[in-house]
């Protein structure tokens, strides 16, 4: 039965006298497996799965270097002291000691105060790496839970609202990112929607994404109007230093009477698809920062046909990087542009061509698509 808190230290060494006073030294404060040879050793570790291994780099049948290699591949987290009496060598013992990670490396004979203290020293650097393996899982469980509620946030990534089809599609480069998109039924036979980009990536902008979806579905009694819905999150960052800032689109299509209304606060990343064209739609205003909180909403109105489809994206569409540094660029995005397969269809091909330019080059900045059409 092994002890509650008791360190696990697994030593091997073929002189009954070494193996004794090792015993004799460790065994109060620690749980032991003393062996006498490598294929003991071998056998026994399974069983016993040592934290800590003191081998005699000379064995019968395998010297320590084997028998360490041989240990890492039971135990992979496996700290090894290697020991030596021989007087043959010794820097290049240790040379290859520290090439194949050996915690340390002793000459015998050693004092004992000296291992005491060695092993003190890996008792508390076992310690701190437990609790910073505590530390990490508890930090990627609250990222989990976090990713979780961004993913929450987001509508789905199809509906339809007013007699129009919705698609949104959002991929982060990291586990929270800053980019958001969602959509409403505006009332009066109208369809509201909106895009954003938040400055960062991470937890902070995270909490930014939440703030956006909380000032949309707010604009509600106003039904949406784009204005509106900019207003709120423009004067929501009010007390946000300057380097909290977000583009944001926000548009409502009547497709009854044939109309596009739209705020655009520094996103430049949109375009009204008709025919086989497409038709880039301006910013109307600057981002929305603590820096422009009196500078108005502007709202542009644009007319729509019959057959128009409506596009916005995130700049992590355009600034994608291949391999050879390019950036695939607004030429690229309009190249990829095919609604013969609907919405679901024209994003799908978007993401095609941005992988296939990127080819294994990760992702550096998150991107998010959104689409409308008739129904």
């Amino acid at each position: 039965m092994i002890a509650a808190g008791r360190r696990r230290i697994l030593v091997v060494d073929d002189e009954p006298g070494m193996l004794h006073a090792l015993r004799r030294l460790l065994e109060r404060g620690h749980d032991l497996l003393c062996c006498s040879s490598a294929e003991e050793a071998l056998a026994a570790v399974p069983a016993f799965a040592p934290e800590l291994a003191l081998l005699d780099v000379r064995l019968p049948g395998a010297d320590g270097f084997e028998l360490m290699r041989g240990l890492r591949r039971l135990v992979p987290d496996l700290d090894v002291i290697l020991m030596t009496g021989s007087l043959g060598d010794v820097d290049g013992k240790l040379i290859r000691a520290l090439r194949e990670e050996a915690f340390f490396f002793l000459q015998k004979p050693f004092d004992r105060e000296l291992l005491l203290t060695l092993i003190a020293r890996w008792q508390e650097q076992r310690r701190l790496a437990s609790e910073n393996a505590a530390y990490v899982a508890r930090l990627e469980e609250d990222l989990r839970q976090a990713r979780a509620f961004q993913q929450r946030m987001l509508p789905g990534e199809a509906a339809t609202i007013a007699g129009l089809s919705l698609a949104g599609r959002y991929v982060p480069c990291e586990t929270l990112g800053g980019d958001f998109y969602d959509w409403a039924d505006a009332g009066g036979g109208r369809a509201a929607m909106v895009i954003a980009d938040v400055a960062g990536h991470g937890v902070a902008a995270a909490m930014l994404t939440g703030f956006v979806n909380a000032a949309f579905h707010a604009a509600h009694a106003e039904d949406y109007a784009p204005a509106a819905v900019a207003a709120r999150v423009r004067d929501g960052l009010r007390g946000l230093d300057e380097g909290s800032f977000v583009t944001l689109l926000c548009a409502r299509i009547d497709a009854g009477r044939g109309v596009l209304e739209l705020v655009s606060c520094g996103h430049g990343f949109a375009a009204l698809l008709r025919g086989d064209e497409a038709f880039p739609l301006d910013p109307t205003g600057p981002l929305l920062s603590p820096a422009f909180l009196d500078v108005d909403c502007v709202a542009a109105v644009h007319r729509w046909r019959p057959g128009d489809a409506f596009l916005a994206w995130t700049d992590g569409i355009e600034e994608a990087v291949s391999e050879s540094g390019a950036l695939f660029g607004r030429e690229r995005l309009f190249a990829a542009l095919d609604r013969s397969g609907g919405l679901a269809g024209l994003l799908a091909g978007i993401e095609r061509s941005v992988r296939a330019f990127v080819g294994r080059r990760p992702l550096r900045d998150d991107y998010t698509l959104l689409a409308a059409a008739g129904a």
